[in-house]
Order: C-alpha cells, then sequence, then structure tokens
C-alpha cells in the first residue's frame, strides 16, 4: 500500500513532458504549473499550444503571450491568487518616418487578432480569479504625407536679349484659314530661368483597422459550455487615424526675369502676272485663253485663273512688350483623398481542433462519461 502511495507521488512530482512541431508546443503531464508554460513560450516561438494535466492545471502565474491560441484540458483547474491569461493580439508596429517629398503616406499595419482559447476542466477551483483576455490590438496610424518641394528662384536675365530676340524661344502656332493657309506664329522669347512653382504635398495613409478579438469556449466535462464564473474579456481593437497630408511646397520667387511675345503674320499673297487676256471662240461654246505665265480655261464660257501664291511675312509686332516677370509662383497643392494603396488585413490567430483536445484528454475517458459533441467544434 505504501509503495504505491510512493509511486503514484513520484508520478506526480514528475516534470511535464513537451513536444514542439514547427509553431505549435504540446505540453502534457500529471500536474502542471503555468510557470513551466512560460518557461516554454519564452524559449520557443510559438503559435499556438495545448496544455494537457491527467490530474490538475494550477494557475500560479500570469501569461503574456499576444496572439497565441492556447488550449487548457484538466481534471481539476487550480487558480492561486488573482491570474491572467492575456493573449491580446501582436500590436502594430507604427510608421516612424513621415514619406518621402512629394509621395503618398503609408496605410497603417492593422491590430493584431486575440488569441483563441479552448478549455475543458472536470471542476474549477477559484474560478472568479481567472482572467483570458483574447482582446484584439489597435490599429496604427496612417503615415503622414510626405512634403512638397519648393520650387527653385529664378535666374537673372536681360531684357536687351529679348528686345534683340537672341535668347531662348518657343513657338506656337494658330491657323487662321484653312483655304487660304493663312498663319500667326508667336515667338515667346525669355531671359533667365523663371522660378519654378511648388510641389504638391503627399496624402496621408489610411488608419490600420482593429484585430479582431479570439474566441473563448470553456467547457465542463460533460461537453457543456459552463466558464465557472471565469472573467472573460474580448474586446475588438480600435482603428488607427489616417494619417496627415504633407505640407505643400513654397513657390519660387521671379526676379530679374524678362519675357515678351512676338507675333509674325503669315498671310498669302495673290497676283496676276503682266499680260493681257485673250478669249476667242470655239464652236461658240469653248474659248481658249492665253496669259503670260499663267495658264488657265473656260468652260461654258467661264474663264478660271489659277493665280499665283508667295508668302510674305508682314504686320510683325510685339504682342507682349518684353517686362520682367516678378513675384512668387503657386504653391504646391494638399490631395483630398486618403492613400488606401498597400492597405494590408489583419493576421488571424491559429484556430484549435477542439477534436484533437477531446482526445488527447486521458482524464477525460477516463472518467467513463459518455461523449457527446454538445459545445465542440471540430476547428474552434
Amino acid at each position: 500500500m505504501l509503495g504505491n502511495i510512493i509511486k503514484y507521488m513520484r508520478s506526480l512530482s514528475r516534470e511535464p513532458q513537451k513536444t514542439i512541431s514547427l509553431n505549435e508546443t504540446v505540453m502534457y503531464g500529471d500536474i502542471i504549473g503555468i510557470t513551466d508554460v512560460i518557461a516554454s513560450i519564452y524559449h520557443h516561438s510559438v503559435s499556438s499550444m495545448s496544455v494537457y494535466g491527467n490530474v490538475s492545471i494550477i494557475f500560479d502565474s500570469n501569461i503574456k503571450a499576444p496572439g497565441v491560441s492556447f488550449s487548457f484540458s484538466a481534471f481539476i483547474w487550480n487558480v492561486i491568487d488573482k491570474k491572467t491569461i492575456d493573449l491580446k493580439g501582436k500590436e502594430s508596429k507604427s510608421h516612424m518616418e513621415q514619406a518621402s517629398v512629394g509621395c503618398d503616406g503609408m496605410p497603417g499595419n492593422p491590430g493584431g487578432m486575440g488569441g483563441n482559447v479552448y478549455g475543458i476542466y472536470g471542476d474549477i477551483i477559484n474560478s472568479n480569479k481567472l482572467t483570458f483576455d483574447t482582446s484584439g490590438s489597435d490599429g496604427a496610424n496612417g503615415q503622414r504625407g510626405g512634403n512638397g518641394k519648393n520650387g527653385s528662384s529664378s535666374t537673372s536675365g536681360c531684357k536687351d536679349e529679348v528686345l534683340n530676340k537672341s535668347c531662348s524661344y518657343k513657338i506656337k502656332k494658330e491657323d487662321k484659314s484653312f483655304m487660304c493657309n493663312e498663319e500667326d506664329e508667336y515667338y515667346t522669347y525669355t531671359s533667365g530661368t523663371k522660378a519654378e512653382a511648388g510641389g504638391h504635398s503627399g496624402a496621408g495613409g489610411m488608419r490600420g483597422k482593429g484585430g479582431r478579438s479570439g474566441k473563448v469556449l470553456i467547457l465542463n466535462s460533460s461537453m457543456e459550455v459552463d466558464s465557472m464564473n471565469i472573467n472573460i474579456i474580448k474586446r475588438p481593437g480600435k482603428d488607427g487615424q489616417d494619417g496627415m497630408p504633407g505640407i505643400p511646397g513654397k513657390g519660387g520667387t521671379n526676379i530679374g526675369v524678362y519675357s515678351g511675345v512676338f507675333v509674325k503674320k503669315h498671310r498669302p499673297q495673290y497676283a496676276l502676272p503682266a499680260g493681257g487676256l485673250t478669249l476667242g471662240a470655239l464652236g461658240g461654246v469653248i474659248a481658249g485663253a492665253t496669259v503670260n505665265g499663267l495658264t488657265g480655261g473656260v468652260v461654258g464660257g467661264i474663264f478660271f485663273i489659277l493665280p499665283v501664291i508667295y508668302d510674305r511675312y508682314d504686320n510683325n509686332y510685339w504682342k507682349e512688350y518684353p517686362k520682367e516677370i516678378v513675384g512668387n509662383t503657386p504653391d504646391g497643392s494638399t490631395p483630398k483623398y486618403i492613400n488606401m494603396v498597400g492597405v494590408k488585413k489583419s493576421p488571424s490567430s491559429d484556430a484549435i481542433n477542439s477534436e484533437n483536445v477531446i482526445s488527447n484528454s486521458t482524464w477525460l475517458r477516463e472518467l467513463s462519461i459518455p461523449y457527446t459533441k454538445k459545445g465542440s467544434v471540430a476547428n474552434f
């Protein structure tokens, strides 16, 4: 009898065993303390963890494991003082720097989803002292848009260069009459370099969405939903704020730049050459004509002339007399939209396969309680 008791006590004192897969850790033993769980979490990067106690799980410490999903299964849950299993979603990373000059800000990162909790127990001691928090974390603010580039100031020129048409120019042509090939040419002469307008600023990035809360399902040994007055907190995370647009660039200042517009009017000139016209009858119907340097014809007694056309520029003048350009160029503008390019969805926490949890709970099978699926979900 004494030997059996000693053997039993030794079995209870054995350290929990654990297996580690890619992202999941499974811990099992007769009696498991949360302190053992914490050591495993900190030594391995996991996204989900299952804890199986053949006899009991002792909640003797708090857990802080952002976004990690947990399953707890034991005949007795023993809560020592007030304990919190904090599985709130991972905090979203904020944009620490402003967007580059003239560029739109990036959308804020979404908040993380809280971890899921699935638990099965036979009895809970001090259940009202245990808290599960599976709230989602807040989304980050959108990045601030980049500031607009300030326009460069002018470089000085000379008025005489414009008057003498010895500086750079641009030509604009306007057709006045298609039939007569009339055309005006506008020459814009500029001496010096004009100041640049201010650059537009970038838009702010869209706010990051708050993370979703994780699910919590606590069942008794009869597979009935019963949280036994456990405190459960599962709030969705708050959205961040839209990023502010950048500051528009200032326009540059014009000083000592000269410009003028000179017009050349292109008009076709019509003339008949010297000489007379000789008309003669042919059968009283068709007449011939001889023109010095020009050939025409008459059909039905009507004479057609193709005149000699030659080009001449006249009435050339300064439409805008050369003068100094002064004052500031326009400032840049601020976008009226929020940048949504690159919006990210909130990541999900690992789902828990409740069927696996039930099948791996050896203490549950030993109770010989008829198994029902009431309250359980295949993929929780």
